[in-house]
């Protein structure tokens, strides 16, 4: 089964962004994601290098004429040299989405950088506690995949084979997100299920759905909904408690919209992981 190879996960709060006028924020933040991209490039993988940001909370609602993405992108790539580009289009499950369309488009380009920012720099109260999935944690997530090299044609083991998305019914959202685990565990059963965090009145029904399905941890009481983040924060922790070997998962996002996503992921003795500073 196609998965991809999880070189980096590196995991820091994003409270170096609270409070800050957009001018520093967007400096802050190249100087964060910029760091980021420079040491994944010099890391000797090669296959070519594709970088994409997203975010739930810098969303286009909230941040108009405040947060210019353009801007960021903008100076990352003179930071890093590598374009890149912004999007909050599917909320949570955007960076599945960009991964998918990565996999489409681009299978020769195997490094994939993913950046989940996902910050407060307003305060809004909004982003840090709300009826629909109670306290909001924000972090800045950085994941530096590898797709494998493709032998022939490609095409039994085409990169995009890793990942799925779907559309679940916002009416009936976590019945239908349910029924997506239970169908992309089926064909997965060699892998351990890193789903979203959720509220104890949120998570009661799903896991009675999860009934067989290896799965890790739900961290919420810790951390709070990350967005974003959470599958790649339970698999942080994860590799991190078990130590170096090889592991493979299934990391899913799902957003307010419906929107969902599942990614084939896989550690070995050369992943590494970094989680609010520490290795």
């Amino acid at each position: 089964m196609t998965a991809l190879a999880i070189k980096n996960i590196d995991i820091s709060r994003s409270v170096f962004l609270d409070g800050l006028a957009s001018e520093v924020f967007v400096d802050r933040l190249t100087e964060k994601l910029g760091g980021f991209v420079a040491r994944a490039m010099s890391s000797s993988c090669g296959g070519g290098f594709a970088h994409y940001i997203c975010s739930s909370t810098l969303d286009i609602t909230c941040s108009a004429g405040w947060f210019e993405p353009v801007a960021l992108t903008r100076k990352i790539q003179a930071a890093s040299g590598l374009r890149c580009s912004y999007s909050n289009a599917m909320q949570c499950a955007t960076w599945g989405f960009l991964v998918r369309q990565h996999l489409i488009n681009k299978p020769d380009v195997r490094n994939i950088l993913i950046s989940v920012v996902d910050a407060n720099p307003l305060g809004m109260r909004f982003w840090d506690n709300n009826v629909s999935w109670g306290k909001t944690g924000h972090r800045v997530t950085l994941v530096h995949l590898q797709s494998p090299e493709q032998v022939g044609d490609g095409m039994p083991n085409h990169p995009a084979r890793a990942i799925t998305v779907s559309k679940c019914n916002p009416t009936a959202a976590l019945y239908d997100y349910a029924l997506e685990i239970q169908r992309t565990m089926a064909s997965h059963p060699d892998h351990t299920l890193a789903i979203p965090y959720f509220e104890e009145k949120m998570r009661k029904g799903l896991k009675r759905s999860m009934d067989g399905i290896e799965y890790l941890p739900d961290l919420y009481e810790e951390f709070g909904h990350l967005c974003g983040s959470d599958p790649w924060m339970s698999i942080a922790r994860d590799v991190a408690s078990a130590g170096a070997g090889s592991k493979r998962y299934l990391a899913s996002s799902f957003a307010s919209e419906g929107y969902c996503c599942f990614l084939s992921v896989m550690t070995n003795a050369h992943s590494r992981i970094c989680i609010e500073g520490h290795a």
